[in-house]
């Protein structure tokens, strides 16, 4: 990610790149939960690779400066790329057998494989 954000030359800040980072570790700590399905790695590349492709087309287009917080709207943006990793990659088994393990582990059942709204 750091990167795509060096080479396409977006002109973050410090606190914006932060914010970005913590967004990166929340990814990294559900990746492990999808080890039980061998899905870790790519989860990972699919969420950080849409982000930092979407963060570099609003770059391109100009429309940058239209976003009041970078580190808010590329932590809706690796959510997003969450929900569609789910749909795109993973089987409902996929889903149950993380959901599983992770209920063994915590005592309830993980918030990050919850459909996303359709509303």
């Amino acid at each position: 990610m750091a990167a795509r954000i060096k080479n396409a030359n977006i002109p973050l800040k410090f606190r914006q790149i932060k914010d970005i980072e913590k967004s990166i570790s929340r990814m990294v700590n559900y990746s492990m939960h999808f080890e039980v399905v061998n899905l870790s790695k790519k989860m990972l590349n699919y969420t950080i690779s849409s982000v930092a492709d979407t963060l570099e087309e609003i770059h391109l287009k100009g429309l940058l400066t239209s976003i009041k917080s970078i580190g808010a709207y590329a932590n809706r943006q690796f959510t997003k790329a969450l929900h569609e990793f789910r749909e795109s990659f993973m089987d409902e088994g996929d889903v149950i057998e993380i959901s599983h393990t992770y209920h063994k582990l915590y005592g309830y059942y993980p918030s990050f494989l919850e459909e996303k709204d359709r509303n």
